[in-house]
């Protein structure tokens, strides 16, 4: 492990853990200092834990005071870590929650010491780097982000207005046909609010956003004649549903993103994938269809003049690897992303006698 401190703000730390290669999310609080983090969801939904700034501190320095203790069981092992977190994390709180949550809390631990040294290029989400360098490293930072308490009084204001959700994502899910990607997004799906689309190779902005369409209507003597209006896409209709449901967490679920010029189809929308520490877009555009704003303002509570993708929606695609040449993606879109690959599970493999 290198011999470095990290040196950016703890906003730029959370994102670069939350970009490690895992199937469990972190991410962070900024009115009360706290790292929220994930369990993978396989056997049911997805569950959010949190821990503070300071317990996790001191979980650290627990760790450091006992590394003869750890320092030989760097990979994971659930009865072996549960064990070791039991016996030796003095917080009565992250020791409670380690007995349940053991690989949530490793998957945290091993994240904050990994980016802490600026190591994620040897990152393995079940094996952790532990050496008193690497601990003292990590430590001596998270104690550089402990906010000024007058100055975190005088900043709850700013943040107040900001829910308590859990930072939303741009994610792509990807691996070969079969290995569970759309079930896997079914998992964090749950019971939450969703629309569902599927990308093919026709498809354009106006598929995605919306468009002017005619529609045939009867007036009131039976006569037919074609009239137009605005009809929502996918992305119009779950911005939509979002903003009309403040207070629970929207998903955007895109089948086979791949499939077409994304980027395309996502046109000036491209702009609002950057998301601030709140999650929501960082950028605003102005919404300069009259009929779109009309269509969106009739919808919705609060009144638009300019277009952002709200805090708690979420959008979450599949790309199956095997066709990533068909619509490949530029930097810059993918750079918007986060991905997570999805191995093939061979034990659920037919199994086959040759003779």
């Amino acid at each position: 492990m290198e011999n470095f401190m990290y040196k950016k703000n703890i906003n730029d730390f959370i994102i670069d853990c939350s970009n490690l290669s895992s199937s469990m999310s972190v991410s962070y609080s900024q009115v009360a200092p706290s790292f929220v983090f994930s369990n993978t969801g396989r056997r049911n939904s997805v569950k959010f834990f949190s821990i503070t700034l300071p317990q996790l501190i001191s979980v650290l320095k627990d760790i450091e005071s006992n590394i003869d203790k750890f320092i030989n069981f760097n990979t994971y092992n659930e009865s072996t870590w549960r064990n070791l977190f039991e016996l030796n994390i003095k917080d009565a709180v992250v020791n409670t929650l380690s007995t349940t949550q053991t690989l949530p809390l490793f998957s945290l631990i091993n994240k904050v010491i990994t980016i802490a040294n600026n190591d994620s290029k040897d990152y393995s989400e079940k094996t952790m780097q532990i050496s008193k360098e690497a601990l003292t490293n990590t430590i001596n930072y998270l104690e550089t982000q402990i906010p000024d308490n007058n100055q975190y009084i005088l900043e709850l204001s700013k943040y107040s207005e900001h829910s308590t959700f859990i930072e939303s994502v741009n994610k792509i899910f990807y691996g070969a046909p079969g290995t569970g990607k759309s079930h896997r997004i079914n998992e964090i799906l749950g019971s939450s609010k969703y629309i569902r689309t599927v990308f093919y190779p026709d498809m354009l902005y106006s598929d995605f956003v919306g468009s002017l369409r005619p529609r045939t209507i009867e007036d009131s003597e039976k006569n037919k004649k074609v009239i137009y209006e605005y009809r929502a896409g996918p992305f119009l209709r779950a911005l939509i549903l979002a903003l009309n449901s403040k207070d629970e967490q929207v998903y955007l679920v895109i089948e086979e993103i791949n499939r077409a010029s994304a980027s395309a189809v996502f046109g000036e929308l491209f702009q609002l994938l950057d998301r601030n520490e709140f999650g929501e877009s960082k950028y605003e555009i102005d919404i300069n269809d009259p009929d779109m704003l009309d269509y969106i303002n009739e919808r919705v509570n609060d009144k638009l003049l300019s277009l952002r993708i709200p805090q708690n929606l979420s959008i979450l695609a599949t790309m199956n690897s095997s066709d990533q040449a068909v619509m490949p993606m530029d930097t810059a879109f993918k750079r918007r992303w986060q991905f997570e690959y999805m191995l093939i599970d061979y034990s659920n493999a037919t199994k086959v006698k040759y003779q």
